[in-house]
Parts: C-alpha cells; sequence; structure tokens
C-alpha cells in the first residue's frame, strides 16, 4: 500500500538518494545537502503556516510505501514563482522585417527573456525511486498534488504551468545551451544546472542576454529541440497535458523544454473532483452486490487536512447520498481509512483516475 504524505526533516536521507539518482537537468532535485534540508525546512514552514493567498511557499511530498515506511518519491507545488527571485522564462513571438521596396516580407521567430509566470503556481519536482517508476506511482505522485490544490485553493495562484525537462544527449550535452547559453555563461550545461539550484539566481538575469534572440540564428539541432520534451519526461507531460496543460509558447531558458499551463480551476482533477463522506466497509462486498453501478472503479482520494495531508489511490465504491444537500459516500476499506487517517463520517476529495497517457 502506498501514501503521499508532507515531507518530513526524517525523510532527508531518503531525498539524498533520490537525488543521487536525478538525471542532469533535474533543476529541482539537487544533489546538495544542505539544499535538500533548506527544501525540507521550507515544505514543513508551508504546510504549517496559515495562508490566506499564494506566497513564496512550497509544498513538498513524498511516497511511501506504508508496509515498510520506505520513501520512493517526491514531488511538490511552489506556491507563486518569483516572489523571492526573479523567475525567467523565453517566450517565443514572430518579428516581421519587411522592405517594400524590395517586396520582402519575413516573419521570424524570436525569443524573448521575460518574467511572465512571475507569482503563478509551478509544478515541480516529480521523481520516483527508479525501482518504482512504474505508471501507477508516478500517475499518484503526479495528481494527488492536484488534489490538495483543490481542496486548499487560497493557497495557490490561478494560473498553474511546469516546466518539463528538455532534450539533453546520454553525456548530459543541451543542444540548445551549446547553441546559446554557453556563449554567455562560460560554463557547461551541468554547471550552470547545478547553480541555478543551489545559489542565488541573480547570475541569470547579469549574463544571460537582454535582447530577442533570433532562432534561425541557433544552431539546426538546437531549433529542433526547442519546445520538445525529452524523452525520460514523455509520460510525466502527457499527464499533465490530460490534465488541461497547454503550451502557451514559452520554453525554458537552459535546455529549450516546453513551459505548458493551465488555470487552476479548469485542470481536470480539480473540476472533477468532489468531497465525499467516509463510509468504512468492505468495498469488494459492496461491488459484487451492484456490479453494474458505473461508480465503482479506482480513485485518487486524500483527506481535507494540510500539515497531516495524507493521499492514495483506492479500489472504491461510491454510494449515493441518503438526504438532500448531503454529499455521496466513499467506501474505504479499514486500512485505507487508517493510511489516510479518516474515520467514518469525515470528509475526503477524490475523483475517478483517469487512463494514462499514450506515449506519443
Amino acid at each position: 500500500m502506498y501514501v503521499v504524505r508532507p515531507i518530513q526533516y526524517a525523510d532527508l536521507p531518503a531525498l539524498e538518494q533520490l537525488a543521487s539518482q536525478a538525471p542532469v537537468g533535474t533543476t529541482t532535485l539537487p544533489k546538495d545537502r544542505d539544499t535538500l534540508s533548506s527544501m525540507i525546512a521550507a515544505s514543513r514552514q508551508a504546510f504549517q503556516s496559515e495562508v490566506e493567498q499564494p506566497g513564496p511557499e512550497r509544498y513538498y511530498f513524498v511516497l511511501e510505501e506504508r508496509d515498510t515506511g520506505t520513501v520512493i518519491g517526491i514531488s511538490g507545488l511552489e506556491a507563486a514563482v518569483g516572489m523571492r527571485a526573479p523567475f525567467y522564462s523565453y517566450r517565443e513571438q514572430v518579428v516581421v522585417h519587411a522592405s517594400s521596396d524590395l517586396h520582402i516580407h519575413n516573419r521570424i521567430p524570436a525569443l524573448y527573456l521575460c518574467q511572465d509566470y512571475t507569482g503563478a503556481t509551478l509544478v515541480s519536482t516529480l521523481f520516483l525511486d527508479r525501482q518504482h517508476k512504474v505508471p501507477a506511482q508516478r500517475q499518484l505522485m503526479s495528481l494527488i498534488r492536484f488534489l490538495f490544490l483543490a481542496e486548499h485553493r487560497q493557497r495557490f495562484a490561478k494560473t498553474v504551468f511546469s516546466e518539463i525537462r528538455g532534450v539533453t544527449d546520454e553525456q548530459g550535452r543541451s543542444p540548445f545551451w551549446e547553441s546559446l547559453g554557453r556563449h554567455f555563461f562560460s560554463m557547461d550545461f551541468s554547471r550552470a544546472d547545478q547553480l541555478t539550484s543551489v545559489s542565488n539566481k541573480a547570475f541569470i538575469a547579469e549574463l544571460m542576454p537582454q535582447y530577442p534572440v533570433y532562432v534561425p540564428l541557433l544552431s539546426a539541432e538546437a531549433q529542433d529541440v526547442l519546445g520538445v520534451p525529452h524523452d525520460d519526461s514523455l509520460f510525466a507531460y502527457g499527464l499533465l497535458e490530460n490534465e488541461g496543460f497547454a503550451n502557451q509558447g514559452y520554453i525554458d531558458i537552459f535546455d529549450g523544454g516546453p513551459t505548458i499551463e493551465c488555470q487552476a480551476r479548469m485542470i481536470r482533477t480539480v473540476a472533477e473532483s468532489a468531497l465525499y463522506q467516509v463510509v468504512i466497509g468492505d468495498v469488494k462486498d459492496a461491488k459484487n452486490q451492484d456490479a453494474s453501478s458505473e461508480e465503482a472503479g479506482e480513485y485518487l482520494v486524500c483527506n481535507t487536512r494540510v500539515n497531516e495531508f495524507r493521499g492514495m489511490r483506492v479500489e472504491s465504491h461510491v454510494l449515493p447520498a441518503t438526504m438532500a444537500g448531503q454529499p455521496a459516500s466513499l467506501m474505504l476499506s479499514a486500512a485505507e481509512a487508517a493510511a489516510l487517517q479518516v474515520n467514518n463520517g469525515d470528509r475526503v476529495r477524490a475523483v475517478a483516475q483517469p487512463a494514462f497517457p499514450r506515449i506519443r
């Protein structure tokens, strides 16, 4: 049985183990103990704070194998980026160069350094231990965050976005970086990647070109990977696409990976989730008695708390409301209720588990 919960200080060794497996380009999971410890401290403060509007809070969730207590994954939400340090992206726009005398009219794509996502909520840090990187667990860790967001809307912004890891080769070389960033930073992509994880990001503004970058001036290899996800990120990309996220013309300033966004209220998990009343019982027996019910199946479910948040996947059965104005009931086994820290009559938020994305 697997359960998602807020990260704790005792999870630092497990977090270090996960970070040691993270490939180049995973800027939100650095191989630096002090930075990881700071991540946990920031998350603990966020979960324990009373919040009326989104700020610089960072919420990190871990996936725990309940029987052993082993932490096998992490995911995160940053409530509002750019509040304490600038958050940069490249926005792709078309520039028109024309000459009426020569009858020439050229539309040239260009990249503009911007801070357009300042104040938006960032979906970040989805990573699982390589031995547990199966679709079901990856989906759980990705989507359970949106149940938390749905239940605690005041903590998050109206716009939610995610930076998807861009293309790098087996040596960690980024074609986009080699064609652009290296000329201004005079360092390898892996070094720049490390600096963004563990140091003040002021160096980005100090060194990045402030003028538009004309895309045709980049190498052909760099142009080919603009807005293209890394193969290892296609599943995560597909999960978010299925939730309603789409590219609006923004890319990562380092590896050129796509940035995708969605209005929080339009995220599928947020829009389709609902509150249910807990009924503890024998789910299999209930299904056998009503095998034709369309509301029997797999659900992602969480309790309604903050610091004691718990979420998981369950095979459940929805019972219709018995009184007007009351929510329907969601049947949980005793073990599932214990894992979620809920009792009969408590409220939980749940959504039907969607299909896995098709990898293109």
